[in-house]
């Protein structure tokens, strides 16, 4: 009788213990729930100016522009950009585009935003061998703005009322506001400096003056014999 008592006893143990521990039938696998985050896409409204050569400074407006890492023209990633605030990045042309190149911006998260219009490059026009515009300079209200010319030959060249320099109130004005018939000449590999508006500052003295200060969206013009 304690033999088949014993035995008995065992085999409730057993199930018990199966009871209690389903060891075959519990399911030890890992699992994991993917939790996506979505990073805010930058958002291109417009920028100014459309168009210009390589390195001009274009202003960028949109939102999204705080974790900013990369400005690209078509995939060519500008080295010089400015966050000024969540909707205003500032940011230099690269050089290498082709004639127009679409703007993107990446976030640090990989989100990215395009502008819905090209920029335009515009390439230089202007001979070695004759005077050209090297820089046109404006600070501030108040401020004179500067309009630098360049001779990148050996000689001098004398004006002689053959160069006039135009200002455009507007860009893309049927006739220019302002004309300046250039006097006197300027040295070999030297620079000339009209002055528009204002006192001379920084001790530069102007070669000629040219009306009022300069507005952002002014446009100039050197011709030659009326070119």
């Amino acid at each position: 009788m304690k033999s088949y008592f014993l035995f008995i006893y065992s085999i409730c143990a057993l199930l018990l213990f199966n009871e209690g521990f389903p060891i075959n039938n519990r399911d030890y696998s890992i699992k994991s729930t993917e939790i996506g985050y979505e990073c805010p896409s930058p958002i291109i409204s417009s920028f100014l100016p459309l168009s210009g050569p390589e390195n001009t400074l274009v202003t960028i407006i949109g939102s999204n522009f705080n974790d900013v890492v990369t400005v690209e023209f078509d995939g060519i990633a500008s080295s010089a950009f400015n966050i000024i605030n969540d909707n205003e990045i500032t940011v230099y042309v690269p050089s290498g585009l082709s004639v127009s190149a679409n703007i993107s911006m990446t976030s640090s998260g990989g989100c990215s935003g395009n502008a819905s219009s090209d920029f335009s490059l515009i390439t230089s026009e202007c001979e070695a061998s004759d005077v050209y515009i090297s820089e046109i300079y404006d600070s501030e209200t108040g401020s004179p703005g500067i309009i630098e010319l360049y001779n990148p030959t050996n000689t001098m060249l004398v004006f002689a009322g053959l160069y006039e320099l135009q200002r455009y109130g507007n860009i893309g004005d049927a006739a220019p506001s302002i004309t300046l018939i250039l006097p006197n000449s300027i040295g070999p590999f030297q620079t000339y400096l009209v002055k528009i508006g204002g006192p001379t500052a920084c001790g530069l003295t102007e070669d000629a003056e040219m009306g009022a200060g300069i507005n952002d969206n002014d446009e100039f013009n050197l011709l030659k014999s009326g070119w």
